[in-house]
């Protein structure tokens, strides 16, 4: 990882603490508003407090997956990271759904998982479903799937994963190209059908791998 690229989880961890404060003021606002509008404004505020809660999740997702954190922390349940990972589907387009029997998920396999499941949704088009997987056998690494009718892998993005370097890069591009140097580069199998992607992790994050 680049010196530039490294910089990346302190200033998503300072955003999104930054951030936290004014969205949560107006997700705590809308909610007490919702007693005290008339029918016309309720669905206007029902939209404002569905965003300000989906904004709310989106932060703590990019905090935990994008962030900084000491080699000390704590890990986090299962079922309070398939619940923050929902913030990266979009209703009636893009489907996200987590498998595992894990109850806990140590912090690095949350990063992980999460990291795969952003790339996995740039990878699906405009309408399809993300699945990422953590297998049961201890020390099998997750994988992620991307599936729908424009679901693919572009010259650049696989260029991406595999390492190397793309030329005038595009918004987009630049945020796969985070995800893949945060991920580990070289440390990605990939696999491709019409309509299906997937990608598995070879080795843990910062591990190199075996000569």
């Amino acid at each position: 990882m680049d010196q530039q690229s490294a910089l990346a989880p302190l200033i998503a961890t300072r955003m999104c603490h930054d951030l936290a404060s004014p969205v949560g003021a107006v997700a705590n606002l809308a909610d007490m508003l919702r007693d005290t509008v008339d029918d016309q404004a309720a669905d206007d505020l029902a939209m404002l407090c569905k965003t300000a809660e989906r904004s709310t999740a989106l932060l703590k997702f990019f905090r935990l997956v994008l962030g900084s954190r000491a080699a000390s922390e704590p890990g986090i349940s299962a079922k309070t990271f398939i619940d923050l990972a929902q913030c990266q589907a979009i209703p009636r387009r893009i489907e996200v759904e987590i498998r595992t029997r894990a109850e806990t998920l140590t912090a690095e396999q949350a990063q992980m998982m999460g990291l795969l499941l952003m790339v996995g949704v740039s990878l699906v088009g405009l309408r399809g479903q993300v699945i990422v997987t953590l297998p049961d056998r201890p020390g099998d690494l997750p994988t992620v799937q991307a599936m729908g009718e424009k679901a693919a892998l572009s010259p650049e993005k696989r260029e991406i994963l595999m390492g190397g370097q793309v030329d005038h890069a595009t918004p987009g591009l630049i945020e796969f190209m985070l995800l893949a140097d945060l991920l580990g580069g070289t440390q990605i199998a990939v696999e491709e059908e019409p309509g299906r992607i997937q990608l598995a992790m070879l080795h843990q994050l910062g591990e190199s791998p075996a000569a």
